[in-house]
């Protein structure tokens, strides 16, 4: 047997099963993938564990050609041999241990490509007090994904070390929601960024994808591999959960998009989807001053409808009063704006999935960035 894959619940998963599964008799020479999920009680235990000694795997052997191995709702022995070897692995919890148990298994890893966590970090990883041997290295790792508490999400990431890291995965619950929830904001997305300079300096990107609800965030960013075909790779996917009370601000606001703008360098970003909440209200200052800023070359925005509102809402401002379109129309040689004193000077197509016809407004609006010698265009997308 090379691949082995079950899902049973706890309350079926007898003592006898387990010892021929993963006890001293069982005869892996052949098995490549192995995974174990047991459901039931514990499997949402958050950070309770379950009762009873952790298993070994394999009765504390090494299969010779286990590379991709996935267990949750289970203990398992984090010094296990099976770990030498493995390109892929996913661990779900209850498996929270001791830092420096933690660390040494990290380590020993080497082969690593993708590395999948649910709530295992240790939670006392990353404190002042905490006097662990750092740091852990990935030669190899191009996929991390991990769901944790935001302090922990962000402690592993400070103390790993990264080669070719290309796909970012972080779901993080907010604990910190007595006043300092935004230097927890800021410091987990200055860590993803300061991981994925060296990737989007090879590759830079060009196009960013960003999807909000009220407490979540999706970014994904692709970046051109090779100049020669165009072909586009996906280089990027950072998503960021946050859970939090219906009361007070809302979780993904401008700041928190403007952090996550700062993840991606914008030198070379073309055009931006973005997607927000319908009850998402940000301030024309943001598209004037923060996305522009950010992305100084953009040339294509794709919105959904509320979204463009305040896009349009952030070009009127840079249109001369509404008393005087009309008569900026009507004048032949039409009127120059230099670019810099515009928002997106580059911006070419306005895309968005418009259920009504043109406000008056915003036909003004792209007329004049027309004239003004700069061509705008809003498109419907293909249906």
């Amino acid at each position: 047997m090379s691949v082995f894959a079950m899902y049973v619940r706890q309350d079926e998963f007898r003592s006898n099963v387990s010892e021929s599964l993963l006890g001293a008799t069982c005869d892996t020479p052949l098995l490549e993938s192995f995974a174990l999920w047991i459901g039931g009680p514990g499997e949402d235990a958050d950070d309770e564990e379950l009762d009873g000694a952790a298993l070994d795997l394999f009765g504390g052997k090494a299969p010779p050609r286990l590379a991709k191995l996935a267990i949750g709702g289970w203990k398992l022995s984090w010094d296990s041999p099976a770990f030498g070897n493995l390109t892929s692995l996913r661990v779900a919890s209850p498996n929270r241990c001791g830092s420096q148990c933690f660390v040494d298994a990290l380590s020993r890893m080497s082969s690593l490509e993708e590395l999948f966590l649910t709530r295992c970090v240790p939670l006392n990883f990353g404190l002042d007090h905490e006097d662990i041997a750092m740091t852990i290295d990935f030669p190899r790792l191009s996929t991390l994904s991990f769901d944790d508490h935001m302090s922990l999400c962000t402690a592993l990431l400070r103390r790993v070390r990264f080669h070719c890291l290309a796909h970012l995965v972080v779901i993080a619950e907010s604990c910190e929601r007595e006043g300092n929830e935004e230097y927890a904001y800021a410091a987990l997305f200055d860590v993803c960024r300061s991981h994925l300079e060296l990737y989007f300096f090879t590759y830079p990107a060009c196009h960013l994808a960003v999807e909000s609800t009220l407490y979540s965030m999706q970014a994904a960013a692709l970046s051109m591999s090779d100049e020669r075909t165009g072909q586009l790779e996906d280089v990027l996917l950072l998503s960021i959960a946050l859970e939090g009370p219906m009361h007070g601000r809302a979780l993904v606001d401008a700041e928190l998009l403007a952090w996550s703008f700062n993840v991606i360098p914008g030198r070379e970003v073309r055009s931006l989807q973005c997607r927000l909440p319908h009850h998402h209200q940000l301030h024309p200052r943001f598209w004037t001053q923060t996305v522009s800023a950010a992305f100084p070359r953009l040339e294509g925005l794709f919105v959904d409808e509320k979204t463009l509102r305040g896009v349009m809402g952030a070009l009127v401002q840079e249109t001369p009063a509404a008393g005087r379109i009309a008569q900026i129309q009507m004048q032949e040689d039409g009127v120059y704006v230099s670019p810099q004193e515009l928002s997106f000077p580059n911006l070419r197509h306005l895309i968005a999935p418009m259920t009504a016809p043109l406000p008056p407004i915003y036909t003004a609006v792209l007329n004049h960035r027309q004239i003004s010698g700069l061509p705008i265009w809003l498109t419907r997308p293909m249906q």
